[in-house]
């Protein structure tokens, strides 16, 4: 609700930071995702945030539209205490 409300609209990446950080320290466990694509001949990233599997605040197929980086690539994947 704070990304609504800024004078510009942030990028997915800072947007699931935070998202992954306040959700984290309130104790949920999150998991930060990163998936890559090619449209038209570009390459395309895309940063979302999942609780249980599940992307909050993206449609539910972003990960079969964005190929995600294995959880282990990732070395803030998991949100720790």
């Amino acid at each position: 609700s704070v990304a609504l409300r800024c004078p510009f609209r942030p990028s997915c990446l800072p947007r699931s930071l935070t998202l992954w950080g306040l959700l984290g320290h309130q104790g949920i466990e999150v998991d930060l995702r990163i998936g890559v694509r090619t449209s038209a001949g570009a390459l395309e990233a895309h940063a979302w945030v999942e609780h249980n599997g599940q992307p909050l605040g993206e449609h539910t197929d972003v990960a079969a539209r964005f190929a995600p980086f294995e959880a282990g690539a990732i070395v803030c994947g998991r949100f720790a205490r």
